[in-house]
């Protein structure tokens, strides 16, 4: 009888931290996820999409690029957005840091001239906004 408690204490402790590493890998999962679309939207030159992933202070700069893409002539806009479409982004890894952020390496392949550019994305759970949201691209 005493084994069989033992065995179910041992089981209750195992289910219980096994919960708390799927719980850890759903938090990153989520985490990614964010960071996957603002990139992806980010480079198809879809800044107003790239937006709803970033926090206010990114969002603003990103708000820039728009603007600054709206003021283009028709013909120089339609070339952007054919060349961003044709843009590759492969997500390489990513980890959570320290204080619960996020952080994942991208790896942006531009067709046109072959060029690979190396991103790190950080996200952060803004408790504030209730979600996920990118603070930082590098």
């Amino acid at each position: 009888m005493r084994i069989h408690m033992k065995f179910k204490v041992v089981i209750s402790l195992l289910v219980v931290s096994l919960l708390g590493v799927a719980c850890s890998n759903s938090r990153i999962k989520q985490g990614v996820q964010v960071a996957d679309k603002f990139i992806e939207n980010y480079y198809r030159a879809d800044y107003v999409q790239a937006m709803e992933y970033a926090e206010p202070n990114l969002a603003e700069l990103v708000k820039e690029a728009q603007q600054a893409v709206d003021e283009l002539p028709e013909e120089i806009k339609e070339e952007l957005h054919t060349l961003s479409s044709e843009i590759e982004v492969i997500q390489k890894e990513f980890k959570e840091g320290d204080s619960g952020e996020v952080m994942v390496w991208y790896d942006v392949i531009v067709p046109a001239d072959g060029e690979i550019i190396n991103h790190l994305v950080t996200v952060i759970f803004s408790e504030e906004r209730q979600k996920w949201e990118v603070v930082e691209i590098r």
